[in-house]
């Protein structure tokens, strides 16, 4: 018996199997032709979901934990990564600046469904081996994820990859690898609990608030000083021009968002003490964003923090001036907040 594999090519495949008889010196050829299948996706392809107007950058989606029977045509897979796709510019101001990006969606098909847990002594045969570990934490085979991210043969070698991975969970968790080079991989689980807590929430707070952003978290854990250590890090990143939305000083004229101080449309902007799990020592611009609790709003350091990095990316001239003309902040609402600041669990 030969068994045949599906063809998930859209074009016919060709192959011959010569069946040899040794004793009596006899053999024959068996030509066998597949028409093209078309009902899958392949692994290692990808797909164009988005093509940029204004700019030239880049968004990668994949997703770990996703079998070939998710692998349809117009099927499961691909509909997550375009519900992947929409929730990452449903917060301004990526809302804003989405026809500057250009997004791809890779298939990767995994053996098993689902992710693992990393201290269990079964293992997930998925993908990217994702698994679940202490807290909110989610580790990968990240060089991996970055080799599949380049089968994208637009995206060119020299441009840094953002790299949103979704897992096939619905479990709360969350964790951005980011690298000095600029390429940056989200973690972000399909999550069920309530908002901002849900998979649109993680989506917001790792791949746009981490992933591209590069921000750090706002949320205070100790009510302690920070560490020097602790700013020391930040100071090395801030040198490469990320992890702009703290800083170490509340001189208002100092201050990295001082543009924005005083001024009638940004009447919230402060120097607000704790960020990066530390209460004192460590200022942000704003009392609330989403990188304290997930709430859907980004504070105006942040912000401008995305869309500096959107035009330097794209290669375009901007200054903080053209940035407060094109701004439209659009603040959470007071119920919004206190939900998020009362469900809210820090992420890896």
């Amino acid at each position: 018996r030969l068994k045949v594999a599906e063809n998930r090519k859209d074009e016919e495949r060709k192959a011959k199997v010569v069946i040899y008889n040794e004793v009596y010196g006899l053999s024959d050829t068996l030509y066998v032709t597949q028409k093209e299948g078309g009902t899958c996706l392949s692994d290692g392809g990808y797909q164009l979901l988005q093509r940029a107007s204004m700019g030239n950058v880049n968004l990668v989606v994949m997703g770990d934990g996703f079998t070939s029977q998710h692998l349809t045509v117009n099927g499961h897979y691909m509909a997550i990564m375009k519900q992947t796709v929409d929730y990452f510019f449903s917060i301004e101001p990526f809302k804003f600046y989405r026809n500057y990006f250009n997004v791809y969606a890779v298939i990767a098909e995994s053996e098993e469904a689902g992710v693992a847990e990393n201290d269990s002594w079964r293992k997930t045969k998925n993908k990217f081996g994702t698994a679940f570990g202490s807290g909110t934490e989610i580790v990968c085979n990240s060089d991996l994820v970055l080799e599949y991210a380049r089968k994208v043969k637009e995206i060119p070698v020299d441009k840094p990859l953002t790299v949103i991975v979704v897992l096939n969970s619905s479990k709360y968790a969350g964790t951005t690898y980011l690298y000095s080079n600029g390429n940056s991989i989200a973690l972000c689980p399909m999550s069920d609990e309530p908002s901002p807590n849900d998979f649109e929430g993680l989506i917001h707070h790792e791949a746009g608030g981490h992933g591209f952003g590069f921000l750090c978290d706002e949320y205070v854990y100790y009510q302690q000083t920070i560490p020097e250590s602790r700013k020391q890090n930040i100071k090395e990143w801030q040198e490469y021009g990320f992890q702009m939305n703290l800083d170490f000083t509340d001189d208002t004229s100092e201050v990295l968002w001082k543009d924005f101080m005083g001024m009638d449309k940004y009447k919230q902007v402060g120097v607000y003490e704790g960020g990066y799990e530390y209460q004192y020592g460590v200022w942000r611009s704003e009392e609330n964003s989403c990188m304290n609790n997930n709430v859907p709003y980004f504070n105006v350091q942040s912000r401008w923090a995305i869309v500096n990095r959107i035009m330097k990316l794209a290669e375009k001239e901007f200054t903080v001036r053209d940035f407060m003309k094109a701004d439209n902040p659009v603040l959470p609402d007071a119920a919004t907040r206190s939900v998020a600041e009362k469900a809210f669990r820090p992420l890896g």
